[in-house]
């Protein structure tokens, strides 16, 4: 794949038939649960958007003004 990403087959998970019924209803979605078990991958699976607050001057600019749509130098729109 370009740009050096790997590109991989994603593996539908237990709460993927509980996303399916529900997710259509809800605005927002939050995953949790152990390091390695999938929930980045469900998530962009899913995600319109996704914001990255890997590196902490992202999370420090969104902080400081979350309704500022120009904030999002690492969103990725999917």
């Amino acid at each position: 794949m370009a740009n050096g990403q790997v590109e991989f087959c994603y593996q539908r998970r237990i709460i993927d038939d509980e996303l399916d019924l529900f997710q259509p209803q809800l605005r927002a979605l939050l995953l949790s649960g152990a390091k390695g078990v999938g929930k980045t991958a469900t998530a962009t699976q899913r995600a319109n958007s996704i914001l990255e607050f890997d590196e902490i001057r992202d999370r420090e600019r969104y902080q400081a003004d979350p309704e500022k749509s120009s904030f999002m130098g690492r969103c990725l729109n999917i």
